[in-house]
């Protein structure tokens, strides 16, 4: 699996600092960086992955030079998709609860 994640043009890694203003907002501020981010990827035609655990914290610190005082949120790859999944739409009704579960 790690082979595909290796074969982008490019490679991001979100981080959040632990030295930041606001440290406790962190563990909400980091993941919607790296939605948007991802978000904003695909409207400019990328794909992206978001990815945890197929490389550790320690391996991408190392790689990437991160000094201790930044935690990782993830690390995902850039880049055009050989090719898009296929798009199937689903009714609203088969993913959306309304007033229950």
């Amino acid at each position: 699996m790690s082979k595909g994640y290796l074969s982008a043009p490019a490679y991001i890694v979100v981080l959040t600092d632990n030295n930041s203003t606001y440290p406790q907002y962190n563990h909400w501020d980091g993941p919607l960086a790296a939605a948007n981010l991802m978000l904003a990827a695909r409207a400019l035609g990328y794909g992206t992955v978001h990815i945890t655990d197929s490389f550790s914290e320690e391996i991408t610190r190392k790689v990437f030079n991160i000094p201790d005082h930044f935690t990782r949120v993830c690390f995902t790859p850039v880049g055009v998709p050989v090719e898009w999944p296929e798009k199937e739409k689903r009714v609203l009704d088969e993913f959306v609860v309304n007033n229950s579960f």
